[in-house]
């Protein structure tokens, strides 16, 4: 009887070891599958980021920087400024194209009117070689608000323009007058 007892315990002791080992390497084959997945999946989403490279030189232009606009809704008179500018760029053939973020202050006299006032702003973007020639440049239209009852706010806007190669971005608050 002691030796099958001892039979016993060790078929057991057997069984544990090698249910043991099977549970731990299906534990380990499925860290290994989820660890595989998640790095597949990582560089997957990665591939979708544009590469991001350096932005051609980005400036306001002086004295237009700081511009008074007329809203629309009681001709208040409204001053308007840059507050920022951040741009992004990917590197094209032909240049950059770039995502410009930029954010204003747009300020009015509560004591003139306190309601709510909508303000056109327009951003014109000019393109300048190395001659102080543009060689391009475009405006983009946009619309700020001030709330009733606030004198000021802060939008901000983005555009997304193509930048020739070789140049730099001046940037203006208002139109080029024709």
């Amino acid at each position: 009887m002691a030796l099958t007892s001892w039979k016993t315990a060790a078929i057991r002791s057997f069984a544990k070891k090698n249910i043991s080992a099977k549970n731990s390497a299906r534990i380990s084959s499925g860290i290994s599958a989820i660890a595989g997945l998640s790095i597949l999946g990582l560089t997957a989403c990665s591939s979708f980021e544009p590469e991001y490279v350096a932005c051609p030189d980005v400036k306001a232009l002086a004295g237009a920087e700081n511009v008074i606009l007329t809203g629309t809704k009681s001709g208040q008179k409204v001053t308007a400024r840059f507050d920022g500018v951040s741009p992004k760029c990917v590197a094209t053939p032909d240049g950059y194209q770039m995502d410009l973020g930029f954010a204003l202050i747009i300020r009015r006299d509560l004591s003139v009117n306190a309601k709510v006032e909508e303000v056109p702003i327009d951003l014109t973007i000019a393109y300048i070689d190395k001659n102080d020639e543009v060689v391009d440049r475009s405006v983009e239209s946009f619309t700020g608000f001030l709330p009733t009852s606030m004198s000021g706010s802060r939008p901000v806007f983005n555009v997304r323009d193509d930048v020739p190669a070789g140049t730099r971005v001046v940037l203006a608050l208002g139109r080029k007058a024709n």
